[in-house]
This record gives structure tokens, C-alpha cells and sequence, in this order.
């Protein structure tokens, strides 16, 4: 029934779902995944891989979850932000497959010196916060 809707009404019902649900959806089936890739438009042209839980760095996302934003999301990528020694060999073969918009490939670290660098006074208080806000 859903997959009936115009792209316009799916891309609306996805807006008021969590990213983590948005990606379940996007695996129904081809419809839905690319009013997935429709409704996430240009939100991944920076795919930063991780998120602090308190103080500690996580993933992000899942394997699978990275999987979906890849093959649908991939050719909107232009930058990421992540640690290429410890990716899994598929994830990195859907990186090569799919980011063909690819310029940059910074680690945590480099990403952080730039931030710092660009703003000695800077206090993170919400990482998420600062990295939507370097999109």
C-alpha cells in the first residue's frame, strides 16, 4: 500500500521516522529504497562514520546500515570521515563501488585537528551538532 504513494507523500512519512528506521524501510524493496535515497537528498555528502555516546566514539552505523547508505546514497558522497585500516573489505568495495563523487577521506583525527585549527576557542559540547554543522 505504501509503495503506492507518490514519491512526494513517502518522502514526507520518512521525515518523521528515525534515520535507523528510514534505512530499515529503504531495505523493503527498490521503490522504497530510492524514495529512501530521494528523501535523504544531499544528507550524506559528508559520511561521518561515528557519534560519541558520553564520551566514548561508537559507530555510527551498522554494517548493513552502511551497506543500504552506500549503494543508494553512494554517488552523493563527497567526503568521509572515517578510519580506512579498520573498515571491512565490503564496506571499503562498496566505497569504490558507489562514492564516485569521492574527494576526501579524512580520519577522526585529522578531521578533529581541522576543526581545532579553524576554531583554537572551540568547545564541543554536542558532536553531532558540530558535524551537521561542517556539512
Amino acid at each position: 500500500m505504501l509503495t503506492k504513494l507518490p514519491i512526494e507523500i513517502i518522502d514526507k512519512i520518512l521525515g518523521y521516522l528515525p534515520e535507523e528506521d528510514q534505512l530499515q524501510v529503504a531495505q523493503v524493496n527498490q521503490q522504497l529504497g530510492l524514495a529512501f535515497a530521494y528523501h535523504a537528498k544531499e544528507e550524506y555528502k559528508t559520511l561521518f562514520f561515528y557519534k560519541f555516546e558520553g564520551n566514548k566514539l561508537q559507530w555510527r552505523y551498522t554494517h548493513d546500515e552502511l551497506r543500504v547508505i552506500l549503494s543508494l546514497c553512494g554517488s552523493t558522497v563527497e567526503k568521509i570521515i572515517a578510519e580506512p585500516v579498520i573498515l571491512s573489505p565490503e564496506i571499503n568495495e562498496l566505497i569504490e563501488k558507489y562514492c564516485i563523487n569521492l574527494k576526501t577521506f579524512v580520519s577522526i583525527l585529522q578531521f578533529l585537528q581541522s576543526c581545532f585549527v579553524a576554531n583554537p576557542n572551540m568547545i564541543i559540547s554536542n558532536f553531532d551538532e558540530l558535524v551537521r554543522s561542517l556539512k
